[in-house]
């Protein structure tokens, strides 16, 4: 999966929760923030771990 198709999800899941627009920006902008400095296994990783 490519960054834009994560940021995506993740925003789609912002819509479900009736995020604000300004919420919805700083979550795409700490997604890319986050993507830029790790790992894809560890974002693999936290994934597994669940909530």
């Amino acid at each position: 999966m490519n960054n834009y198709a994560a940021i995506g999800y993740a925003l789609l899941a912002a819509d479900e929760m009736r995020l604000t627009k300004a919420q919805k920006e700083r979550l795409w902008q700490l997604m890319l923030t986050i993507m830029d400095e790790t790992s894809e296994a560890r974002a693999e990783k936290r994934c597994r771990e669940g909530r």
